[in-house]
């Protein structure tokens, strides 16, 4: 308890005489020697030193974390003891040889740098997405095209009736086109089943290069059975 109280009042008189300073490596242990009487300042600079850990009964030791430094008082007067600084970035290991009357009374220990923080992760975009203001265009206009009335003093009618080449056995005909001021159009088609079997619709055969989304209401038909597909594209295609 003595020594401790004297270390407290002794931490705040910084060590008078030789400064010896080390580069500080991975894997590395540093031996320095320090003199038994007497303080010994160690200070870490390129990384904050975060705590000390040491063999009490052979070091007295009070650690300053804001300045990044510790100052030790050995209790012996001579022999090896070991001291780990811990920094950012590393454990230092020290081998700390006492001797009577020699030694650095101040140790610079300089370490590497801790690594720059990484960047925020964001969200890859896959750049063929379209925007969600679009998302919600294509939605408005497949609900517009699919249904049984249109809002003419929003979107643009006209009529097609055209059949077009069969689909897996069902006969596709193009009922009309919606535009949109969004510049977005949507083909509504009315599909049927002519057979004396039940088709399932694949969808993926309506969807043409230019294509940005095809809705079917029911892709299962059966026999004599229909269904409504809207196709949306760009309305300049």
């Amino acid at each position: 308890m003595l020594v401790l109280c004297a270390l407290a009042l002794l931490a705040s008189v910084r060590p008078a005489s030789a400064q010896q300073v080390l580069e500080v490596e991975a894997e590395r242990t540093i031996t320095v020697d320090v003199p038994a009487d007497g303080l010994t300042l160690f200070r870490t600079e390129g990384a904050k030193l975060l705590k000390v850990r040491h063999l009490q009964r052979e070091l007295a030791a009070e650690a300053d974390p804001d300045k990044s430094e510790v100052t030790i008082q050995p209790l012996k007067t001579s022999g090896v003891t070991a001291l780990f600084l811990v920094t950012e970035t590393l454990t230092i290991p020290v081998n700390v040889r006492i001797e009577k009357g020699r030694g650095a009374r101040t140790i610079v220990l300089r370490t590497p740098a801790p690594p720059p923080a990484p960047a925020p992760k964001r969200k890859a975009q896959d750049p063929h997405a379209p925007a969600q203001e679009q998302v919600r265009s294509i939605k408005d206009i497949v609900i517009a095209a699919a249904g049984q009335a249109v809002d003419e003093s929003v979107y643009e009618v006209s009529h097609a009736g055209k059949a077009l080449p069969p689909v897996d056995s069902l006969q596709v005909f193009h009922q009309l086109t919606v535009t949109s001021a969004r510049g977005l159009s949507g083909r509504r088609y009315v599909i049927t089943n002519p057979t004396d079997r039940t088709i399932v619709l694949d969808e993926r055969k309506l969807r043409t290069p230019d294509a940005l989304a095809v809705a079917v209401e029911e892709v299962e038909l059966p026999p004599g059975g229909a269904t409504v597909a809207v196709v949306v594209h760009s309305s300049g295609e």
